[in-house]
């Protein structure tokens, strides 16, 4: 099943950064506002604690297996 929740689109874009032995990665979701249509659920505040739970949590897990 498909829902169509909002006819706007985004651009997010990866970038990764080697830092000696590390590497830091950094996320930027544009056309986050594109999204009005679609309510409260896909406000900016919304994503910022998605990416933030992804990236500072998950990602980090997942890249380990």
């Amino acid at each position: 099943m498909h829902l169509n929740y909002s006819k706007g689109e985004s651009l997010i874009t990866w970038e990764i950064i080697p830092l000696g032995n590390f590497t830091s990665v950094k996320l930027t979701h544009e056309g986050i506002e594109k999204f009005a249509d679609a309510g409260i659920d896909f406000a900016r505040e919304n994503y910022e604690v998605g990416w933030k739970e992804i990236v500072g949590k998950s990602l980090k897990g997942f890249l380990e297996k």
